[in-house]
C-alpha cells in the first residue's frame, strides 16, 4: 500500500469502527516514521521515541498498537 491507499484506509476504518485520538495520534506517527525510514518494510521505531513523539506512556502505546492491530491497522 502507498501513503494515500494507507490514509484512506484509517478513513474507511473509521467509518465502520470508532477510533479513539490516542489511535489516530499513533497510527499517523507510524505513518510519519514510515516515510522518514523510506517506507521500509517491515521497520522498527522505538517505543520512546514515539512515546516521545505523541505524549504517551508506553503501557498506553501498547494498549493502542493492540486495539490498532485487531482493527486491522
Amino acid at each position: 500500500m502507498n501513503y494515500i491507499e494507507l490514509i484512506n484506509l484509517f478513513w474507511q476504518t473509521r467509518r465502520i469502527c470508532k477510533l479513539s485520538s490516542n489511535e489516530a495520534d499513533l497510527y499517523f506517527c507510524l505513518l510519519n516514521e514510515s516515510n522518514i525510514r523510506g517506507w521500509e518494510n517491515p521497520f522498527e521505531c522505538r517505543n520512546d521515541v514515539i512515546c516521545s513523539a505523541i505524549t504517551m506512556s508506553e503501557k498506553t502505546l501498547i494498549d493502542v498498537r493492540n486495539r490498532l492491530q485487531q482493527k486491522g491497522l
